[in-house]
């Protein structure tokens, strides 16, 4: 107007082109509208007052004199922010930097100042940018930084953050931080010439944790295998038992065994034959005192009776020893007969139970062992067992099987071919 004073009004207005305001008097008021200027706009005198609508600068913002009074919302900038005179006032707003490669020029102070749209920001070599709320400077990733540098390299330019601040993915040189506080840069890249400034590494997040195991099983150890212990031999000749003593009968295959002899003289017994006195029988020709011997001295005392030498009583008491001595070493001789009588007999009876018990049990049991179907003799001696075969012929064989006491028990033989069943 006729003032020199522009008001939006409430109205959202966009300005095509470049914006100027260098009249000393001029005011631009931007009330509570959006204004959107898509070309650059220049301060060069006069005043610029923002609201609480925003204001968007598509371009280039330059204060060069006058006094620039940002909204108390949001000023967002795409170029670069040049303030090399005159009065810049945030009016407690947040300017957003949403360009790619922007420049900072002179020296500002913001209330929050961000940059998450990245290439690189430019700060002036030497001036101070200051921050007293929040200061958000983000970076793609880590693997694709966003570059803050100094206008002239190898001159630092300084920053004094005030406030919160969120610092990430940033590849940062020649800074030099004012404030007694390091400024904290995460995950991102020291590369070189910077002052107070700290480099953290986010921690890795935690790994899952696999799902836990089933709980362990415990299985018994194996059992070891069961042993056995096997004998081979060879099948033995069918067994001949020998032939019985003279004057004993071989019991029947089928009866019991025969009892053990018991040492006395049977009414039958024809190896010591007995008289009802007790006394040998004679020859049937007579009894006298001595036997058949006596009875031919008497009739010969009686055919001689008249010799007086033989009638003497000296004589007869002669006759009478030598007849005592006579049938005392008779009495000997049947004595050793029936003794010698009575071993075969018993001989005899052993050899057919031992043959009886061979032929009619399938099993014969010897001490804690067994054996099928061959005769043998089995021995324990110390913890072992030892079993010897017969031979055909009925005699021990010297050599034997020697197997260990405690696994006698469950040792297995062959069987050899069935002994005969009958005698002979």
């Amino acid at each position: 107007g006729s003032n020199g004073t522009f008001d939006a009004n409430g109205n959202n207005i966009t300005v095509a082109g470049t914006t100027t305001l260098n009249r000393p008097s001029g005011t631009f008021l931007a009330s509570t509208g959006a204004l959107t200027f898509n070309g650059a706009v220049t301060l060069s005198n006069g005043t610029f007052t923002g609201s609480t609508g925003t204001v968007d600068v598509n371009s280039n913002l330059a204060i060069n004199a006058g006094t620039f009074t940002a909204p108390s919302g949001t000023l967002s900038i795409s170029g670069n922010f040049t303030h090399s005179g005159g009065t810049f006032s945030h009016n407690n707003g947040t300017v957003v930097l949403d360009g790619g490669s922007q420049t900072l020029s002179g020296t500002s102070t913001f209330k929050n100042l961000s940059k998450t749209a990245f290439s690189t920001l430019t700060f002036p070599a030497g001036q101070t940018q200051t921050v007293t709320g929040t200061l958000t400077l983000q970076g793609p990733s880590a693997g694709s930084p966003g570059f803050l540098r100094s206008s002239s390299s190898g001159s630092q330019w300084n920053i004094s953050a005030q406030g919160s601040t969120t610092i990430k993915f940033i590849d940062v040189q020649d800074a030099q931080n004012l404030n007694a506080t390091g400024l904290e840069f995460l995950d991102s890249v020291d590369s070189g010439n910077n002052t107070n400034l700290l480099f953290t590494v986010t921690p890795a997040p935690a790994a899952a944790l696999p799902p836990p195991l089933p709980p362990a099983v415990f299985l018994p150890p194996p059992l070891p295998p069961a042993s056995t212990i096997t004998v081979q031999t060879s099948p033995l000749p069918a067994y001949q038992p020998p032939p019985p003593p003279p004057g004993s009968q071989p019991p029947p295959a089928d009866s019991a065994l025969p009892p053990p002899s018991s040492g006395d003289n049977s009414p039958g017994d024809s190896s010591a034959p007995q008289n009802p006195s007790g006394q040998p029988e004679g020859d049937g020709s007579g009894g006298g005192d001595g036997g058949p011997g006596g009875a031919a001295e008497d009739n010969e005392q009686k055919s001689e009776a008249p010799k007086e030498e033989e009638n003497s009583e000296g004589q007869k008491e002669e006759k009478k020893e030598e007849a005592k001595k006579e049938e005392k070493e008779e009495k000997k001789e049947e004595s050793e007969e029936k003794k010698e009588s009575d071993e075969k007999t018993e001989k005899g009876e052993e050899e057919s139970r031992k043959d009886m018990a061979y032929r009619e049990s399938p099993w014969q049991f010897f001490g804690s062992d067994r054996v099928q179907n061959f005769k043998t003799e089995v021995q324990v001696q110390e913890g072992s067992v030892e079993i010897r075969p017969y031979h055909a012929d009925g005699t021990l064989s010297e050599q034997g099987v020697l197997v260990p006491e405690n696994t006698a028990s469950s040792a297995k033989w062959n069987q050899p071919p069935e002994a005969p069943k009958t005698w002979g």
